[in-house]
């Protein structure tokens, strides 16, 4: 099967594109949010419920499959790289969660940052790195037993952290007269973030692409390509 591009649009529902087909995806999520492949599934979550709803690609086309329980004001959700494990990033209750992707189940779980922002899975599957939004800090985690590896002091509130080429890119929330988006990287095993450029604005996406390039922006009036 292709890969395809998801799309969660709070009013509009859940689609997929690929080169060949776009589509709406039927799904009975009111509000669906954080759209999360997972191998040969597919997941995602429902802001107004706390739900997970658990998809399947059979006889042409993308099915629900079920749900299961989803911990309050998820934020972000992320799947192994085998797509056996589901992490549930909560901003309401400041924790991270691991999932059994086949049944649902919750297995780990750890305290993660205050309002938790964001959650990223390392490529070998090794490391999770959550945003730990208000706390200031960038923090490690094991996986999936989510035991703490390290923290990472990080100036302002961290919004997005990513897994670059020999270390972590971070976006910070950060106030010098007015709020602006700091861009900063941390090398290999260090503990303290390199200030990298200032984007106006309030944090926007951060992504690293296979190719060690990283992309950054600052709400919709400023951007990096790094």
């Amino acid at each position: 099967m292709q890969p395809v591009i998801w799309i969660a649009d709070k009013e509009l529902g859940l689609f997929f594109w690929s080169r060949e087909d776009f589509r709406r995806v039927e799904c009975a999520l009111s509000c669906p949010h954080a759209p999360c492949p997972a191998g040969p599934q597919f997941f995602c979550a429902c802001k107004k419920k706390d739900v997970v709803q658990r998809f399947l690609y059979w006889d042409g086309a993308w099915k629900a499959e079920g749900e299961f329980p989803a911990p309050p004001g998820l934020e972000c959700m992320q799947a192994s790289p085998e797509g056996g494990w589901l992490y549930l990033l909560s901003g309401e209750a400041d924790s991270l969660h691991t999932i059994a992707a086949a049944t649902g189940e919750l297995v780990y779980g750890n305290a993660a940052g205050v309002y938790p922002r964001s959650v990223r899975v390392h490529p070998n599957g090794k490391l999770l790195a959550v945003a730990g939004g208000a706390a200031g800090e960038v923090i490690l985690f094991q996986a999936p037993t989510l035991k703490l590896y390290r923290r990472i002091s990080v100036p302002g509130i961290a919004c997005q952290t990513v897994f670059a080429e020999g270390g972590l890119a971070v976006l910070c929330a950060v106030e010098d007269g007015e709020v602006q988006t700091l861009l900063g990287f941390v090398g290999g095993s260090r503990t303290l973030m390199e200030e990298v450029l200032m984007l106006p604005g309030l944090p926007g996406t951060l992504t690293a692409l296979p190719d060690g390039t990283v992309l950054a922006t600052g709400d919709s009036t400023g951007g990096a390509l790094l």
